[in-house]
């Protein structure tokens, strides 16, 4: 790419962004409903956010964003954790970050893993799952089941 063509991205992008601001300051200043939604998916995200850390999830691990992913979908759709989420939940996981359900499974298995085994558990983390603290870990279905559960209240 040359560095006109770059120019010219950049000015276009930049064009494109605050065509969207302009676009969302108008909805929202309207009171469109589509807003409101969009308003909720944010703050659901940030609660989602606090608690992974308040649980010492690191950041880093692919599992990370495939459990925020995950609660978010179980958040708008509460039926996806009694079909199966070997059917329903990891596929659509995988389908969001271009990979297979049984990555985002290992991925999600490794990162509750990782939370149990650290050594510095937050009294949130023994207070949610008090059977395992001392013992081990819970499965996907229980993390992700407590944690909807906990986000809902």
């Amino acid at each position: 790419m040359t560095e006109k063509e770059r120019k010219e991205l950049l000015r276009e992008l930049s064009f494109i962004k605050n065509r969207v601001e302009e676009i969302y300051s108008k909805l929202k200043k309207d009171g469109d409903f589509s807003v409101t939604m969009i308003e909720q998916q944010e703050k659901r995200e940030e609660k989602i956010t606090k608690l992974l850390r308040a649980l010492g999830a690191p950041v880093s691990n692919k599992g990370y964003r495939y459990i925020k992913e995950s609660l978010l979908l179980c958040l708008n759709d509460p039926t996806i954790l009694n079909n199966g989420i070997t059917y329903r939940l990891y596929p659509s996981v995988a389908e969001t970050f271009n990979t297979t359900p049984t990555k985002v499974e290992r991925n999600i298995r490794h990162e509750i893993l990782t939370i149990f085994r650290d050594k510095r558990k937050g009294a949130l983390l023994v207070e949610l799952f008090p059977c395992y603290s001392d013992t081990g870990k819970a499965t996907n279905l229980e993390f992700l089941t407590t944690l909807v559960d906990y986000l809902r209240e």
